[in-house]
């Protein structure tokens, strides 16, 4: 059975929605998954299996959400050499319309510079994700069938 990590940062809930969303979807494909919330995630979480899923809401003008932001920091000497990564992100453009798709690229960035595999495009979410969900199920599918082919 293929196991994957998510580790995930949320303030009012909806990313936590998304993750919940994608974790049941994922079983279906015979997928484990254990999701962590990045408040209480250490760097070598990072590694803990060979495929992991980062999701993250960006705030205040293109910051990342604090607790992911810290745990990226914390990791800053980690090596992800052959681990396969997927990304979401939300955002909501009425509070910032310059700077809405910052945690999209601070994770891409850290996966890539520290040598992780991206499996996936980004799964990029604005507004509240609940009208969105048949979006994640259709892009969480794709993502199953690449990582369970790899």
């Amino acid at each position: 059975m293929k196991q994957l990590t998510i580790i995930y940062s949320s303030w009012w809930g909806n990313t936590r929605l998304v993750v919940d969303k994608i974790s049941e979807i994922l079983h279906t494909f015979a997928i484990q998954v254990e999701l962590l919330n990045a408040s209480v995630a250490k760097s070598q979480d990072l590694v803990k299996t060979p495929h992991m899923l980062l999701a993250a809401p960006t705030y205040d003008h293109g910051i990342l959400h604090a607790p992911m932001d810290r745990l990226l920091l914390w990791a800053q000497d980690i090596d992800l050499s052959g681990i396969s990564f997927a990304i979401v992100w939300l955002w909501d453009e009425k509070y910032d319309q310059e700077y809405t798709v910052e945690a999209a690229p601070i994770l891409e960035s850290f996966v890539t510079s520290h040598g992780g595999i991206l499996l996936h495009e980004s799964l990029k979410i604005n507004k509240s994700p609940v009208g969105q969900l048949d979006t994640v199920e259709l892009r969480t599918k794709d993502y199953g069938k690449q990582m369970t082919s790899v």
